[in-house]
């Protein structure tokens, strides 16, 4: 795949219970139902969405983000 598919949200199906987060590509912990694996990337997501900078999504490629360190 190139990239995210940003008309049905974005998320990766990875296994038959765990999907990859809209934003970084992580795993998404069980229990969040809204795409992402935290509402870091929740935020930046829709950030860059109202911005209009969904290039980010087509550069990053299928790359995964690793998290930041609290």
């Amino acid at each position: 795949a190139g990239g995210c598919d940003l008309r049905d949200g974005g998320a990766v199906k990875h296994s038959d219970n765990a999907h990859e987060c809209r934003h970084c590509g992580t795993l998404v912990p069980q229990g969040r139902d809204d795409g992402f694996c935290c509402t870091g990337c929740a935020f930046v997501f829709r950030m860059l969405v109202e911005q209009g900078l969904e290039q980010f999504y087509h550069l990053k490629g299928d790359r995964a983000l690793a998290p930041v360190p609290p």
